[in-house]
């Protein structure tokens, strides 16, 4: 059997990497829970024992569908296949198509709260503590950790620490839906309707472009557009437009 590019990606990808197999393009792929971009510590442990574990005499090649999450993907060490990491901050330059088009955006608005399918079934559904926050009034008590953390460190903590990680709601100005024609449309477009409304916010729908995810489930990313990651080497941050840059696991060692 022919060795095949295997897909990590966070579980918001599901519907755009289905239509990508569906054209042709031949992959394998491991969806991680959606929930872990607001944990990088435990996605970054969960990505690398994800890579840990994959067979190279069944894949020649893995490519994260991530953006830099938190610095999730920063410390990530391959083994004897090598590794493609998109640079990007976080994952809406992949549902647009490239980095180039998720900054243009950016210039545009930059208070924009991206949806697509994936966030709206599995981080913005209606059961969702986060959307139960925006729909009300805000109170920290709403949040869906503040009971976990109040019982942890008192409410007066909790309170300070849920003001503190909702603060980007005073910036925020529109929703934007990202359209790539997948699942069932109406109904995300009424859930997003249903955000904007609940937080005062405008909506506008833009079009999704599949380029960077073919291009990363194919395996042919260029450098622009993602780091390659050969094997033995550690991913570390960099200063400037790259992002990220790879680095020997020898000469780490020999650094520390």
């Amino acid at each position: 059997m022919p060795r095949r590019n295997l897909v990590i990606a966070c579980g918001v990808f599901e519907h755009e990497l289905q239509r990508v197999a569906e054209q042709g393009v031949e992959f394998d792929r491991v969806l991680l829970d959606a929930g872990l971009h607001s944990r990088p510590t435990e996605l970054h442990d969960r990505l690398q024992a994800t890579i840990d574990a994959v067979d190279p005499a069944a894949h020649h090649t893995m490519a994260l569908l991530y953006g830099l999450c938190g610095r999730a993907v920063v410390g990530l060490e391959t083994g004897a296949v090598p590794l493609l990491i998109p640079r990007l901050h976080d994952c809406i330059g992949l549902f647009l198509g490239s980095a180039e088009a998720y900054w243009e955006q950016f210039r545009a608005c930059p208070g924009t709260l991206y949806l697509t399918p994936g966030w709206c079934e599995k981080e913005a559904h209606p059961d969702s503590g986060r959307l139960d926050v925006a729909r009300h009034a805000w109170s920290a008590t709403l949040h869906p950790d503040f009971g976990l953390w109040s019982a942890r460190y008192g409410e007066g903590a909790a309170t300070w620490i849920v003001d503190f990680l909702q603060s980007w709601r005073q910036h925020y100005q529109r929703i934007a839906y990202i359209d790539h024609g997948l699942g069932d449309g109406e109904a995300y477009r009424r859930q997003a309707a249903e955000l904007a409304a609940a937080t005062g916010w405008s909506l506008e729908e833009l079009p999704g472009s599949l380029a960077l995810i073919e291009a990363l489930a194919a395996g042919q990313a260029t450098e622009q557009q993602a780091l390659l990651v050969p094997p033995h080497h550690r991913v570390v941050g960099t200063h400037d437009a790259r992002l990220i840059e790879a680095v020997p696991l020898h000469h780490q060692a020999a650094a520390t």
